[in-house]
């Protein structure tokens, strides 16, 4: 069953609204979350849920810095404790999703 029209139009106003306060172009946000135009206007037309991570990481990307980690990664590194941590912190999975765009994007330009 799709959305509602009162959803599409949350859904709408929402990614919309992210691209403009940076004041970006639906290719330039698509660009540097790398993702397709394609997608980026299904996400802003309401056809499909834009992954909040991905807003939050669009600021980030738009000003090339890197989102801080929770203070748990300021600690003695325990693989362990961390793979357990990640999933449950927005802070550190935020900070992860960026290394993983700029990563891809450096391995493009290669």
């Amino acid at each position: 069953m799709g959305a509602s029209e009162e959803e599409r139009e949350r859904r709408k106003t929402r990614v919309k609204a992210a691209r403009e306060r940076l004041g970006l172009t639906e290719e330039g946000a698509a660009r540097l979350l790398r993702v397709s135009k394609t997608t980026w206007v299904r996400w802003e037309s309401g056809e499909f849920w834009a992954p909040e991570l991905s807003l939050k990481l669009l600021p980030y990307l738009a000003r090339a810095e890197c989102p801080p980690p929770c203070s748990f990664l300021t600690k003695k590194f325990d693989g362990a404790k961390m793979a357990a941590h990640i999933p449950t912190c927005t802070k550190c999975q935020l900070m992860i999703n960026y290394l993983a765009v700029i990563a891809k994007q450096s391995s493009l330009r290669k």
